[in-house]
């Protein structure tokens, strides 16, 4: 009954006497209800935005008399947990404690304390949840951050608010952000990434209030901070407005950070295991032309091996629609790889040249004996047509001379009929007359004109057999190559290239990684 009525006449006391009260022995009690006196909201508007102060050197607090004046926050951002990058949705999440501190006339209070009288203001109101919703505070947010809603008080996030005995306000929020980053993958992975966070003021505009940046301490990290990946080279720190439409502008800080990738990763996981695919696929020069089935699976397989390690490391990044630095390595290697395929196919191409010649021949040969085989009987059979003419030409002479004797015989017996005495004139009218010429001369004409027939085919077909041109072709390039340059045997040719190959091949490869690493040590 006693402490609750001392309560009850402190509280009384300090509406009475308003911020400038005087305690002679603080506590944590007493200061509690001290807060709860000073934000009565009788006597406290926690949604009024506090006059602008000043801090003298001396401690005190100038309170500005241009009510219109805008209110400064300071701000500072403390990194205290690990990140982690997100290079397919371009974002950025990390652990940060953001500080804001800025003065409220209202919340003055002053403690005289008698066990330490070299600090009389060392009295600090502390509070959490319960003491922020009764005081007013800057209303700020993060744009480019990915989560919605704004950066203003809520329940889920901690937050630790102090107030000095000079009104002095400092309040704390920890926030777990995932933040978009614009990021550019040209020299992936060998990238350094400028990211930035922008704090802003959400409600009000620059002739209320303004953000800037602690002149103590405006960003820091601690032991602990780790970015996952990457490393936290620099950083920079600026003040600027946005304006939006209508022309309300908005005060805004930024910090802008540059994060390195951590490349040594990459080189175990990517660059190490294709170079050595590559070198790996150099084997097939060493193995015999003759064994096709060894150097084809080889190079097959180092393709496949390459392709798989590359989709596996590509699945990783976004889907940009411009080459980086891995892109050209890997492209490389499947050009290394696939010149030693195209490499065996000509060896083996040129090694087999006189096999192939030697097959056509002998198709050449068949082919010829084929078409002579058939012109041979071609003509035996034109021959035996040819034989029978002369046999015709007897029947056709005898027939011609059986005919003439007929006719000569009939001729005799009219004569003899006519010179006879007795024989009536109807009889001799009865007997056919016949011509000069024999009855069957139709027979003959068509007998002459098949012999006539049977002599232009026999001499068609029994005209010189055309000969058939044996000249070789033009020659081809590797025959030039054969006979003009090197003067070697196919087989000797294909040995000879896969003996330069084991030169040229590692050589180009160790002038393009000179290149390919002296551009990367200049840009990066």
């Amino acid at each position: 009954m006693i402490n609750h009525l001392m309560q009850t006449l402190f509280l009384v006391s300090i509406y009475i006497n308003g911020p400038n009260i005087a305690f002679c022995v603080p506590s944590y009690q007493d200061i509690q209800l001290a807060f709860d006196g000073l934000t009565n909201p009788i006597n406290y508007k926690s949604w009024i935005r506090p006059p602008v102060a000043t801090l003298r050197p001396d401690g005190t607090v100038d309170t500005s008399p241009d009510i219109t004046a805008p209110l400064f926050v300071n701000v500072s951002i403390d990194l205290y947990n690990y990140a982690t990058v997100d290079e397919i949705t371009s974002e950025y999440t990390f652990h940060l404690f953001i500080d804001l501190e800025w003065f409220d006339p209202r919340l003055r209070f002053s403690i005289q304390n008698k066990h330490n009288t070299r600090n009389k203001d060392e009295a600090i109101i502390e509070g959490g949840q319960y003491h922020i919703q009764r005081i007013w505070y800057p209303s700020v947010f993060i744009p480019n951050n990915q989560d919605p809603g704004s950066f203003d008080y809520d329940s889920q996030s901690a937050n630790l608010l102090k107030i000095r005995s000079n009104g002095l306000v400092w309040l704390r929020k920890r926030k777990l952000l995932r933040v978009y980053c614009n990021m550019d993958f040209h020299l992936f992975p060998f990238d350094q990434q400028i990211c930035s966070l922008h704090l802003e003021s959400s409600i009000s505009t620059t002739t209320i209030l303004k953000l800037r940046w602690n002149s103590m301490k405006s960003f820091s990290k601690s032991d602990s901070f780790h970015t996952i990946g990457f490393g936290l080279e620099d950083y920079e720190t600026s003040v600027g407005e946005q304006t939006y439409s209508k022309n309300n502008t908005f005060s805004r800080v930024s910090l802008k950070f540059t994060l390195v990738r951590e490349w040594a990763h990459y080189m175990f996981l990517f660059y190490l295991p294709t170079g050595i695919i590559v070198i790996a696929s150099w084997a097939t020069f060493w193995l015999e032309i003759t064994s096709p089935p060894a150097r084809v699976s080889i190079g097959v397989t180092t393709m496949l091996a390459l392709v798989t390690t590359f989709t596996t490391t590509k699945s990783h990044l976004p889907q940009v629609s411009y080459w980086n630095a891995l892109d050209i390595w890997n492209m490389v290697c499947i050009v290394f790889i696939f010149g030693s395929l195209v490499e065996f196919a000509c060896v083996n191409y040129i090694f087999n040249t006189e096999k192939r010649k030697k097959k056509n021949k002998k198709l050449k040969r068949k082919r010829q004996q084929s078409v002579l085989k058939a012109n041979e009987i071609k003509a035996n059979n034109q021959s035996m047509k040819a034989s029978s003419r002369p046999q015709l030409e007897t029947i056709y002479s005898q027939t011609i001379n059986t005919f003439s004797q007929l006719n000569k015989d009939f001729s005799d017996l009219t004569i003899r009929r006519k010179n006879t005495v007795n024989s009536p004139d109807e009889e001799l009218r009865k007997t056919p007359a016949l011509d000069s010429k024999p009855r069957l001369s139709l027979v003959g004409i068509d007998i002459r004109r098949q012999m006539t027939d049977n002599k232009e085919e026999f001499n068609r077909n029994n005209s010189p057999v055309r000969k058939i041109s044996l000249r070789p072709r033009t020659q081809s390039a590797v025959q030039i190559v054969d006979s003009v340059c090197y003067k070697l045997s196919p087989q000797e040719l294909a040995n000879e290239i896969d003996c330069k190959c084991r030169r040229v091949f590692p050589i180009c490869f160790v002038l393009f990684n000179l290149l390919y690493w002296t551009i990367l040590q200049i840009r990066f």
